[in-house]
């Protein structure tokens, strides 16, 4: 309703106009209809569900999908069924935020969420020495052929490049990045797990 106000009756919507609780695709919702063809209302429609739909995939939980990666839990899953659905210690995958956190005491006062500063708080110094120490760990292996790209390719990659942007930035094919990444996958996790 706020968004009617805020918005619709700029647009000449009037609180008549208002239809409540219609359904639209899985949702019930405010609305005003509009005149429109057929084919408008059925691409508003898909386009109105799709968003609808995306939103309850976000907030599925993560589950194994038997190969050791996790997926989102498939829809034909019904959270009411699952014995995790009221357990605080799922793992949804939708965005968290402190509001969510915030607490209201007996006589309607909102105490705010306000986290604790991290006993490490200088992590992105951490990282940056994790990544020297790689880089060096790298230096002194043998037999490692094209040491500057597979470090290149680190450097992207901790930038958060895609593989596609890193390979235009190093001059390569996307392949020759994923080729890369294998070899240094089994690298970085033994570095890692001896990091210390």
């Amino acid at each position: 309703m706020e968004a009617f106000k805020e918005n619709g009756f700029i647009a000449g919507v009037t609180a008549a106009d208002i239809r409540h609780n219609w359904r639209v695709g899985n949702r019930y919702c405010d609305v005003v209809l509009v005149p429109a063809t057929e084919t408008e209302r059925h691409e508003y429609l898909r386009m109105v569900t799709d968003e609808f739909k995306k939103e309850d995939r976000d907030a599925r939980c993560f589950v194994s999908d038997g190969k050791g990666h996790l997926i989102k839990c498939p829809e034909c899953n019904r959270c009411s069924e699952c014995a995790y659905n009221l357990s605080w210690n799922k793992e949804s995958g939708r965005t968290k935020t402190f509001s969510e956190l915030a607490m209201v005491n007996d006589t309607d006062e909102v105490t705010e969420f306000d986290p604790a500063a991290p006993n490490d708080y200088n992590t992105a110094d951490t990282y940056e020495k994790i990544l020297e120490a790689l880089i060096d760990h790298l230096h002194t292996l043998t037999g490692l052929k094209n040491l500057d790209r597979l470090i290149a390719v680190i450097k992207h990659r901790v930038d958060e490049h895609t593989i596609v942007e890193t390979a235009e930035k190093i001059g390569c094919g996307k392949s020759t990045v994923d080729s890369d990444l294998d070899k240094l996958y089994p690298i970085v996790k033994e570095f890692l797990q001896n990091y210390r």
